[in-house]
């Protein structure tokens, strides 16, 4: 009953199946898990990052190439937020 457990094993199995070619199943399940992160925490959680990411790949694959480039973009903005240049 712990929705991040929920989340984190969605995120996993979701990559599987992208893994498997089956980028549908792998997009419902990235999405259902970035919705669970984003009510738990904020957008610059670095999960939320990574999931983002995943999910840009996911939408590339589809040639969903706008939505792609959004979360993609979203992603690397997280990323340079908390991994600031040495």
């Amino acid at each position: 009953n712990n929705p991040i457990m929920t989340a984190w094993s969605q995120v996993h199995l979701g990559r599987v199946y992208s893994v498997l070619g089956l980028y549908k199943k792998s997009q419902a399940l990235l999405e259902e898990s970035l919705s669970i992160y984003r009510a738990h925490y904020s957008d610059d959680h670095i999960t939320v990052a990574e999931i983002l990411a995943y999910l840009g790949l996911i939408y590339r694959s589809l040639g969903e190439l706008e939505k792609a480039k959004k979360c993609l973009d979203l992603s690397l903005i997280t990323f340079r937020k908390n991994f600031k240049p040495v």
